[in-house]
């Protein structure tokens, strides 16, 4: 026990246990470094308000289906008869040219414009396509938003 409570006499416990009833050590015990008292309502509100705040600040921005009116075949610079120059949208996939098509989602205010854009599922590709509806074209920045380099630009192929 020694070992254990090294420098600690049982004087002093008696002591501590002897202030027991004393109600400005209660006092203590019972209220936080603000001076309320543990389980007032301004106390919880505090509480309740971090947690909230904590939630919204890690909570994924949700993404939605990619649009309708992005669905399709799209090429660089109109040459829609060139597989390498193409991509293709259905649904939530991208494909370039004649490649295997991998999961893509739509966020509707995201882009320096704020027209949407389609990113990459895959957690780390920072690529994107960017919609401009002012031109019907998708905007493809390779290495993500203002990093550099200007932007591909898809225009929509017929049928």
């Amino acid at each position: 026990m020694s070992g254990v409570m090294s420098g600690v006499s049982k004087t002093d416990i008696g002591a501590v246990s002897s202030n027991a009833g004393n109600s400005d050590i209660e006092d203590v015990n019972r209220s936080n470094h603000y001076g309320r008292y543990k389980g007032e309502p301004g106390m919880r509100i505090t509480i309740a308000v971090a947690i909230s705040a904590f939630v919204l600040t890690v909570a994924p921005a949700y993404a939605d289906e990619v649009p309708a009116n992005l669905i399709g075949h799209w090429a660089l610079k109109g040459a829609c008869d060139t597989a390498s120059a193409s991509i293709h949208i259905k649904g939530n996939s991208l494909a370039f040219g004649s490649d295997q098509g991998a999961a893509v989602e739509f966020f509707p205010g995201d882009s320096p414009r704020g027209n949407g854009a389609i990113h990459w599922s895959e957690e780390g590709v920072v690529d994107n396509f960017e919609f401009d509806s002012a031109r019907d074209v998708l905007l493809h920045n390779a290495e993500g938003y203002g990093m550099g380099g200007t932007p591909e630009v898809y225009t929509r192929c017929a049928g």
